[in-house]
């Protein structure tokens, strides 16, 4: 019994288990300071209300491609290395649009263009998220010494996922950018 203790607590996948489940909990409470990523989720997926078939796009579709990715390679280090990469070039890529945009909310009375605008924030902000969670993802799992082949593939899944999810968002980043643009040239 002390043994079974012993492997456990000397294991990083259960400090990495019980830190996810932790984040979990304080991202999901409601009236959450630090954490608001139920309204950022719930403004961003109410964009879809009025198209299943969008919603399927930007959110069943990267299930498919990863299962598809999954069935082909698994997640390794060399993976998580480039993915660490790609997302926090990516993210700061994110504030750098989030930051130039943030000087067209003063400058426009357009009722329409306002709501575009908040869109776009939520957008960006829920697309940052999806970043973050892929980090934190790709970092448990470089760091850990989680090597089971249902545990892998899993993480697999769930990691590709998120980066398709990401890669796809940049869609609708793109399209409310392109008539935000195009309002403030007008």
């Amino acid at each position: 019994m002390l043994n079974f203790f012993n492997t456990i607590l000397t294991s990083s996948v259960f400090y990495f288990s019980l830190s996810a489940l932790i984040l979990l909990f304080a991202a999901t409470r409601k009236n959450n300071n630090y954490f608001d990523v139920r309204r950022i989720f719930r403004e961003h997926l109410g964009l879809f209300r009025n198209s299943i078939f969008q919603y399927f796009v930007f959110y069943g579709t990267p299930l498919l491609m990863s299962i598809g990715t999954v069935i082909q390679k698994i997640v390794d280090d060399s993976i998580l290395v480039s993915v660490n990469i790609v997302i926090s070039i990516f993210m700061s890529m994110l504030f750098a649009i989030l930051s130039s945009i943030g000087n067209l909310n003063n400058k426009t009375e357009n009722c329409e263009l306002n709501k575009l605008l908040s869109e776009t924030y939520t957008a960006i902000l829920f697309e940052a998220i999806l970043c973050i969670c892929a980090l934190i993802i790709s970092f448990a799992v470089l760091f850990s010494d989680a090597k089971n082949a249902v545990v892998m593939t899993s993480i697999s899944i769930i990691l590709y996922y998120l980066v398709y999810a990401i890669i796809l968002q940049v869609f609708i980043i793109v399209k409310r950018l392109s008539v935000l643009l195009r309002e403030k040239n007008k």
